[in-house]
């Protein structure tokens, strides 16, 4: 029996618009009730807003099924935030005050269709105009943020065809192995990537730039030689850089930069992480680094390019970082760095690029393997398995607690201490964690983090132990007085988004998960011996917690939070 084809356009949309609607019931935009549907079995949401809309011919509510296995909190049938995106599945319908229903699954037609039952009377009509093309466009492109945001993103030529092309690359792609490289992880992330598929490969530019309009930090330009010799450009002037670029973003350098002159060109030489920004330059090309590089792009709630108040800050990062982790938690180094050096911060971070070492040489050294902790919730093409129980082979329930145990154990081991001791929080969201497995035997080893821009290191607190911190940038978020944000941030990023997806995928946010994670919690910070670990402690399983939201903010022009009941703290 042949199979149905599937609607690749409307699997894209659906993953866009279940991001959405599960956001605008976590920040109170929505109100989302269950109740039993008259068509289907089991249970559907009805999202309404805070009032009603008494116009015949415009939508009242909107209704969406719920996967059986679904972990909700209600009160009064009214969901409590978090709703997850993950425990959605289509159809949607656009309800009626008429009693007629609309089928739609397009996030921009559905924003434009309910926006005012949250939106602030003085939002104008571009605005609405910009946030929907960018929703639409995100669905097109199966493009998504993590499982806890919606996910925004700019492109210039949206385009029907990209979403079934990449839909199509994950239907084609061969199930991975334990021996698999690091980049095949990387590229394995469909559901949940934030890349357009054009960016699997793509092509970069070397322009050469006035020394003057740049700050250069670490040895940038004698790294870069290698590269150069092997591609047979021409040593420039001392008073120019050579900066590699994506050549998607040539358009922005040249406007901020109109010295800058592209020299050469790389084609089918550098793989993409899945950050987007991130590419691993490939073999041929004779240098085992990462370069991350600025891209005009929006995803989530920011453009994408590199803020260059990062820039001074990596090489004293990376130094510092490795000195004060623990010594089995290994660091991406981040060795060398360039930025533009004008006032217009916004012009200034258009042509920022940052070297990154490469850890998979020392893990094959190792006899390990690299697998970003993303891929972990991931599924094979035509598999109900994800990678996490097909690599460590979790076959039953006790297999999933038993490796979950392990896992949350080594993961808090790495990453609660320095926030403890230190008041060093390290950025953990499953995109920047990755594992450290044994080849032979499926064995985790350990992990690696990378990417310093989210990292937030508590000053008092290190001055307090006799750390004194370089001059920073003022621009510079990383280095701040404020504990609660960095708290906030790491609850955000460590439990709200790597641990719960992890649970979800594996299916025990409800059965068993959330024990075990209080469990270590408690394990590494009641025996901790700072002053922070108590408080930390207490403050990580309080029962209500802040989370910022993204879409008001969006629509207020002002960071905006809201308070929520963590599922696992109940």
């Amino acid at each position: 029996m042949a199979m149905e084809p599937i609607d690749f356009t409307e699997t894209a949309c659906f993953e866009t618009t279940k991001r959405l609607l599960t956001q605008l019931v976590n920040e109170g935009l929505l109100h989302a009730y269950l109740y039993h549907p008259k068509i289907g079995r089991g249970y559907a949401l009805s999202l309404r807003g805070s009032y009603s809309v008494e116009v015949p011919t415009k939508p009242t509510s909107v209704t969406i099924h719920v996967k059986p296995e679904a972990c909700l909190h209600a009160k009064a049938n009214r969901i409590l935030p978090i709703l997850r995106p993950e425990y959605l599945e289509p159809p949607v319908f656009l309800e009626l005050d008429n009693g007629d229903t609309i089928h739609e699954t397009d996030p921009g037609k559905i924003f434009r269709s309910i926006y005012t039952w949250f939106a602030p009377d003085s939002l104008e009509v571009a605005v609405v105009e910009t946030i929907a093309h960018e929703l639409s466009t995100t669905a097109l492109n199966q493009s998504k943020s993590n499982p806890s945001h919606c996910g925004l993103l700019l492109v210039a030529r949206p385009d029907c065809s990209v979403t079934e092309k990449w839909l199509q690359l994950h239907a084609n792609q061969r199930p991975l192995l334990l021996d698999s490289p690091a980049i095949a992880w990387e590229q394995c992330i469909i559901y949940g990537h934030p890349s357009h598929p054009d960016f699997l490969v793509p092509e970069l530019s070397l322009v050469s730039v006035p020394r003057a309009d740049l700050r250069v930090n670490g040895p940038f330009e004698l790294l870069l030689t290698p590269l150069l010799q092997k591609l047979n450009v021409q040593t420039v002037a001392e008073d120019r850089v050579i900066v590699p670029c994506f050549t998607k973003q040539l358009p922005s350098i040249e406007r901020c930069f109109p010295g800058a002159v592209r020299v050469a060109s790389i084609v089918d030489g550098a793989d993409a992480q899945t950050s987007m920004r991130s590419v691993v330059l490939r073999a041929h090309l004779g240098t085992s680094y990462i370069l991350k590089m600025s891209l005009a792009y929006r995803i989530t709630s920011a453009v994408r390019t590199i803020a260059s108040s990062i820039i001074p800050e990596v090489v004293f990062m990376s130094g510092f970082l490795e000195e004060m982790l623990p010594p089995d938690l290994w660091i991406y180094r981040e060795v060398a760095g360039v930025t533009g050096s004008g006032d217009d911060l916004d012009d200034a971070r258009q042509i920022s690029c940052i070297i990154r070492e490469d850890l998979e040489p020392r893990a094959i050294a190792n006899g390990q393997t690299l697998i970003v902790a993303a891929a972990l919730y991931q599924r094979p093409a035509n598999s109900d398995r994800t990678y996490a129980e097909i690599i460590f082979g979790l076959d039953t329930w006790d297999m999933k607690i038993a490796w979950f145990q392990r896992y949350i154990e080594g993961l808090c081991d790495a990453v609660l201490p320095p926030l403890a001791n230190y008041g060093i929080a390290l950025e953990a969201h499953a995109q920047n964690i990755v594992l450290r497995v044994s080849r032979d035997r499926a064995e985790l080893r350990g992990f690696a983090v990378r990417d310093w821009g989210g990292v937030r290191l508590h000053k008092p607190t290190l001055q307090k132990l006799g750390i004194q911190l370089p001059m920073v940038d003022a621009e510079s978020p990383v280095v701040t007085n404020d504990l609660d944000h960095i708290w906030s941030k790491f609850h955000q990023v460590f439990l709200q988004n790597h641990v719960a997806s992890i649970l979800i995928a594996l299916g025990l946010e409800s059965k068993g998960g959330w024990a075990i994670v209080r469990d270590e919690l408690s394990r590494v910070l009641s025996g901790n011996d700072s002053d922070a670990g108590p408080s930390l402690l207490k403050y990580l399983l309080a029962d209500d917690m802040q989370m910022r939201c993204f879409f008001t903010a969006r629509l207020q022009g002002k960071p905006s939070v809201v308070s929520f009941h963590p599922h696992g703290h109940q």
